[in-house]
């Protein structure tokens, strides 16, 4: 599991539209191996089960 805690700066201001489209798309992100593995997983957690707090986190709201 990978969780990111860092101050907000402008390389963590980059990084957040990069993080959120993976996230969104099932993608890798750039600072991990370019594997896709949750591209095709039929579970894998969506976009539709964050709640408020997860939304505003990934900029969605």
């Amino acid at each position: 599991m990978y969780i990111p805690a860092a101050p907000w700066c402008p390389r963590n201001e980059a990084y957040a539209p990069v993080g959120r489209e993976a996230f969104v798309t099932g993608s890798s992100p750039t600072d991990f191996p370019d594997e896709n593995h949750e591209r095709n997983w039929p579970n894998r957690f969506h976009v539709d089960g964050l709640n408020q707090t997860g939304r505003r986190g990934l900029g969605l709201d």
